[in-house]
């Protein structure tokens, strides 16, 4: 199994950036994300809860969340 691993990095090394490029994206933004979240919530301040909604809504930001949970989430096949 590790050699058939360490053949198809050498042969698709894009890949393989490609699929540590979406990990490190989901391990670095989920837990900002929260974390801005949890501060936003227990300030007592409403320019932050603005600048938040702002960033949420913003059109980059859709964009990568949406990138980053399609191609880092399990597909199951549908139940018949």
């Amino acid at each position: 199994m590790e050699a058939l691993f360490l053949e198809l990095v050498g042969k698709y090394p894009s890949v393989v950036m490609v699929f540590t490029v979406v990990g490190v994206l989901r391990a670095v933004f989920k837990p900002i994300m929260a974390v801005a979240e949890k501060y936003v919530e227990a300030t007592p301040t409403i320019s932050d809860d603005e600048l938040l909604g702002k960033v949420k809504a913003s059109a980059i930001y859709k964009g990568i969340a949406w990138l980053v949970d399609y191609v880092s989430s399990i597909k199951l096949p549908g139940q018949k």
